[in-house]
């Protein structure tokens, strides 16, 4: 069974499809944007999979994406979940951002 990810802000240009999604443990989706110049084909799409591992300390987000066409894409795509990571730290901890 798959599901049509909302995109942000409605955006048709942004979409994806969630391809597992374990409750406190697991969401892994495509993802497309075409402001990546690329034909929307499976091939130009990332996938996005983020775990959660709860240990003794707290709890662990890991992250990965693949399928970027390009370095300069990838490079992109790091800053961007790089201050998106960090927002999640700072709410977790129980700040405002």
């Amino acid at each position: 069974m798959s599901y049509h990810l909302l995109t942000c802000f409605y955006n048709p240009k942004l979409h994806g499809t969630i391809l597992n999604l374990e409750f406190q443990k697991e969401f892994k989706y495509s993802y497309f944007s075409s402001f990546s110049g690329m034909p929307d084909i499976p091939e130009s799409y990332s996938v996005i999979t983020m775990n959660l591992v709860e240990k003794k300390e707290g709890v662990i987000l890991s992250l990965c994406q693949t399928g970027f066409f390009s370095e300069e894409q990838q490079k992109h795509s790091e800053e961007n979940w790089r201050q998106i990571l960090e927002k999640i730290r700072i709410l977790a901890e129980g700040g405002c951002v």
